[in-house]
C-alpha cells in the first residue's frame, strides 16, 4: 500500500526504507525492516490517534503523505516526517530521527521510548 503510487516508489532512497519497513539492508538482516518499520509507524498511529482523539490514524497519514508525493513533493524522511510532525509532535519526530539516523549502543531502549 505505501510503497508505490502514480509517480512510482514513494518512500525515498533506499537507507530511508524504514519508511516502510525498517532498515537493515546493508546487513542483510532483511527481517528487520518489518521489526523496526512496524515498532515506529505503531508509535506513530499510537500518537495519532491519541492527539485525534481517534479520528485520524496512520492509514491518514500515508494518505497525506502519497498526495503530496503525487504533487510533487519530495518523496522520502524529510516530507514523511514533516506530516508526523504535525499529526502528532517534535518530540516524536526526533525520537524516531534518533533511532534511524545514529549508530546506538542500545537501540531497544530508544524503541521503548517511542
Amino acid at each position: 500500500m505505501y510503497q508505490r503510487s502514480k509517480e512510482g516508489v514513494l518512500y525515498g532512497e533506499s537507507n530511508q526504507s524504514w519508511l516502510h519497513e525498517g532498515d537493515a539492508a546493508d546487513k542483510g538482516q532483511f527481517g528487520l525492516y518489518y521489526t523496526c518499520g512496524l515498532l515506529i509507524h505503531q508509535a506513530i498511529d499510537q500518537e495519532i490517534k491519541k492527539k485525534s482523539k481517534g479520528l485520524k490514524n496512520i492509514y491518514s497519514l500515508w494518505n497525506e503523505y502519497r498526495q503530496k508525493v503525487e504533487q510533487g513533493d519530495e518523496k522520502g524522511t524529510d516530507t514523511f516526517l514533516a506530516l508526523v510532525e504535525q499529526y502528532t509532535s517534535k518530540a516524536l519526530v526526533l525520537r524516531i530521527k534518533e533511532l534511524v539516523e545514529t549508530k546506538l549502543d542500545n537501540p531497544e531502549e530508544i524503541l521503548s521510548r517511542l
